[in-house]
């Protein structure tokens, strides 16, 4: 009988916070992956306060852009 989701989930929830922490390590080096939270990018705020020193304030950062406009020009025959 095939492992499914549910039963997954059943034993995830039997375990107890070091061996979760444990089994994320380990899915970690399995998969080659991080559960690490991604970095901002644009440097964020703390590198934006940074002035030259002089007094004068440094350059406002781009706001990253958040919203996009979307255009379907060909769709499938479906």
């Amino acid at each position: 009988m095939a492992t499914t989701r549910e039963d997954i989930l059943e034993s995830i929830k039997n375990m107890t916070v070091l061996e979760l922490s444990q089994l994320v390590k380990d899915m970690e080096e399995t998969f080659g992956v991080s559960a690490a939270a991604p970095m901002m990018m644009g440097g964020g705020g703390a590198v934006a306060a940074v002035g030259g020193g002089d007094g004068a304030a440094a350059p406002a950062a781009e706001e990253e852009k958040t919203e996009f406009d979307v255009v379907l020009t060909d769709f499938g025959a479906n």
